[in-house]
């Protein structure tokens, strides 16, 4: 259910997940444990037992969704992609308890009956969407007494990966192109919803870990993506921009092939629906 038409898209400028789809979990993998503890954590969030629905929005590859199946609640996982649901799918062999994958436009509505989900979650791609359509949706498709779930990785600010991504979204902004701000997003939504009558919950980390990699190896993982900072850009940008950052690396880092390590947390953010 990654944004790919009109609605309730924020912008035409979305960058296209299916070519992601073979390189996504490479890019982006989370450690087995992590996941498991993420589905764990909602499920007592919300209470919920095995006769309740999980629906994920822009569900990927499924690298939290296949926890979710494999935790035997019922589940629908939900994405514009059709080649990442293809890898979800491949996860999902031998079958595993009732699920249901669904090529769908998170920007129209959502293919849930109204008042039916225990737990709405999402990660990495909502920002996408817009903030007003996310609560329209998620008000319609909550049970009362249900949770809304946003998880994010989280880095400090001064590892290495989050000073690459800062530098290489500061140039992205010098090239007249505004990338996402997840987290600006994440705090108007949430407040959106306990503006329309949500209940507060506290930001919970579920799970650290520690991560490693060379420069050169984070400005490599973004050539796959078709573009940078979370919208398209054209692709003499997008090189000028990369060249930029490795120039910029190689000076403050000492070299792009010297390995350091840093620790991320994985946090969910999220609302009880009272309708």
């Amino acid at each position: 259910m990654r944004p790919g038409g009109s609605g309730g898209l924020m912008s035409k400028t979305h960058p296209s997940f299916d070519e992601q789809a073979n390189t996504y979990d490479a890019r982006t993998s989370l450690p087995a444990a992590v996941c498991r503890a993420t589905v764990e954590a909602a499920i007592a969030l919300a209470q919920a037992d095995q006769e309740d629905l999980v629906v994920e929005v822009c569900a990927g590859t499924g690298q939290i969704g296949e926890a979710f199946v494999r935790s035997g609640l019922r589940y629908v996982g939900c994405d514009i992609s059709k080649p990442m649901l293809e890898v979800f799918q491949r996860r999902l062999s031998p079958p595993a308890h009732d699920f249901l994958l669904v090529r769908s436009d998170a920007g129209q509505d959502w293919p849930v009956a109204r008042e039916t989900a225990r737990i709405i979650f999402s990660a990495r791609a909502i920002h996408l969407l817009s903030s007003e359509h996310i609560v329209q949706e998620v008000w319609r498709v909550a049970q009362h007494g249900g949770v809304f779930l946003i998880g994010r990785v989280e880095r400090p600010i001064d590892s290495l990966k989050a000073r690459l991504r800062e530098h290489m979204r500061r140039r992205v902004r010098e090239l007249g192109l505004a990338p996402r701000d997840a987290g600006e997003h994440l705090r108007r939504l949430l407040g959106a919803l306990r503006g329309r009558g949500a209940g507060s919950i506290e930001p919970l980390m579920v799970a650290t870990w520690i991560s490693g990699g060379r420069p050169i190896d984070v400005i490599n993982s973004w050539t796959a993506k078709s573009g940078l900072g979370g919208v398209d850009t054209p692709l003499s940008i997008k090189n000028k921009i990369l060249d930029d950052v490795k120039s910029w690396a190689e000076d403050k880092f000492g070299g792009l092939d010297r390995s350091f390590r840093w620790k991320e947390c994985f946090t969910l953010y999220g609302v009880r629906i009272l309708h």
